[in-house]
């Protein structure tokens, strides 16, 4: 194992899904011990997408799922306080011997925290388009649209359920258009 006397980047490797609750417990424990001067900054990656502009549907989704980012001094102190959390798997490296993340790394991680995308996505969308529901009861049902309501940002679509036509109402965020 190496320690050092200075701040560097490293990876936590965590349960997928379960990265926020180690990030509290961390934080909890860190407070808890007094270990805030070896610990300066815990990152969970995540991109944040607007739909339509008007910021009204915003969805975030960790880019890296199963790991946090993690700036601190490493001792062997620290690194027991790390790998006690429950949930964690462990440092990101080769066994025993974390790997150190470079600038260059640390560069990609803020681009993409700063990167937003807003995807207008009705201006896609024409009356007879044919698509695929993502989300909700009739997920992977494909239908028509038939008519498109662009003040509540609603879609009607056709679908085919037991061989008879149906008409549901969607909001643009529920369904892609196929190709």
């Amino acid at each position: 194992m190496v320690f050092g006397k200075y701040f560097k980047w490293y990876v936590i490797n965590t349960y997928t899904g379960f990265e926020i609750s180690v990030k509290k417990d961390l934080v909890e424990k860190i407070k808890k011990h007094a270990f805030e001067k070896y610990f300066k900054c815990i990152l969970i990656p995540m991109e944040t997408k607007a739909y339509n502009f008007d910021k009204t549907h915003i969805k975030k989704n960790k880019v890296f799922p199963g790991y946090i980012v993690i700036k601190l001094i490493l001792t062997c102190r620290t690194w027991l306080l790390i790998k006690e959390i429950p949930k964690v798997i462990g440092f990101l490296g080769i066994k025993e011997v974390p790997h150190i993340l470079n600038n260059k790394d640390i560069k990609n991680v803020y681009n993409v925290l700063k990167k937003n995308y807003y995807i207008k996505k009705h201006e896609k969308y024409k009356i007879g388009s044919c698509v695929k529901i993502i989300d909700g009861p009739f997920a992977n049902f494909c239908g028509v649209i038939k008519n498109i309501n662009m003040g509540r940002k609603k879609a009607s679509v056709q679908l085919s359920i037991l061989g008879r036509e149906t008409s549901i109402e969607l909001q643009f965020t529920s369904f892609d258009e196929i190709k």
